[in-house]
């Protein structure tokens, strides 16, 4: 039986591929903020999800007690001042010895010392805002007793500093570079796609998962935006590899990256096995034995086989 087909030429392209991928919005500039020093907590003046500016105050201690430190270390400087210029003067008149002089200039050095850490504890018994953001989440309340370092807030600084975490397989991650571009669109911004770039690839997997965390910088921020926000990625690779480009309908069979496609040599056909890289729209990108020009069978392949007998229409 002779089995009438319609072949088409297989096409060899240099072709970037591009990876989809869902990520979330993060802050790159997030972080916890706490007090220096311990102490109670007089006043919070803000809460969850208040957007506040650059040294804008949000917390502070009861200063009581630090600056009760603060004038205590004033008056020791005060003391060991006058206790130098004593001692300067009685051993200009040779009443007392080089080492007493070095004493009393020693004193005054620690207190001074001791003064300027009183001081930088006194300054950051005092939270303010380093930069333009958003509180995320409140931690303490006031007239709480916390130690130093205890966080208040965790806090996202705004402006350009918004990011998007992603998930990548080893088989995807090869296929980027730091500066490779990205289509970004969310559910919270219908219609709307924006523009960003690959700014860091981890080294290393997730050990939850796996995956290795890629970040991607917008070049665009969009008005409102929140972490957490959802985000669909379209990553375009700027390496390209040579690919098989067939037709879809020349798949006759297909089994994951698996597929087996026809080959018309003149009036009888060949069986090759390929390996399915992706399908873009109507077209699919192999790797397998096939050349440049080869003729694969488009139509009629339901009735072919590896044996067959063709009429190429």
């Amino acid at each position: 039986k002779i089995i009438p087909v319609k072949v088409v030429k297989v096409k060899e392209q240099l072709i970037s591929v591009p990876l989809f991928s869902i990520g979330k919005v993060y802050s790159k500039m997030e972080t916890t903020l706490s007090f220096k020093t311990g102490g109670i907590i007089k006043n919070i003046y803000v809460n969850d999800g208040h957007r506040v500016k650059k040294n804008q105050t949000l917390a502070r201690l009861d200063l009581s007690e630090i600056q009760n430190s603060v004038d205590k270390g004033q008056v020791n400087l005060d003391k060991t001042k006058r206790d130098l210029k004593r001692a300067e003067n009685l051993y200009k008149d040779k009443v007392i010895t080089l080492e007493a002089l070095q004493n009393a200039q020693s004193a005054f050095d620690v207190s001074s010392a001791d003064l300027k850490i009183l001081k930088f504890n006194l300054e950051y018994s005092t939270i303010k805002a380093p930069s333009d953001g958003l509180i995320l989440k409140k931690m303490s309340a006031e007239d709480e007793l916390i130690n130093s370092g205890t966080p208040i807030f965790e806090f996202a600084g705004t402006g350009q500093n918004w990011i998007i975490k992603s998930g990548l397989v080893d088989k995807e991650v090869v296929k980027i570079v730091v500066g490779d571009t990205a289509k970004i669109s969310f559910d919270a911004y219908s219609n709307e796609v924006f523009n960003g770039w690959v700014s860091k690839i981890s080294n290393a997997p997730d050990p939850t998962n796996g995956t290795y965390e890629v970040e991607i910088s917008l070049r665009e921020i969009p008005n409102s935006i929140r972490k957490g926000f959802i985000a669909k990625i379209e990553l375009q690779p700027s390496k390209k590899k040579q690919y098989k480009i067939i037709p879809i309908e020349a798949l006759a069979e297909a089994d994951q990256n698996a597929g087996v496609v026809y080959l018309a040599i003149k009036d009888r056909t060949k069986k090759v096995n390929v390996i399915i890289e992706t399908i873009l729209q109507d077209q699919v990108l192999v790797f397998g034995d096939l050349n440049s020009n080869d003729l694969v069978i488009s139509e009629g392949i339901s009735e072919v086989n590896e044996h067959s007998v063709i009429e190429v229409l």
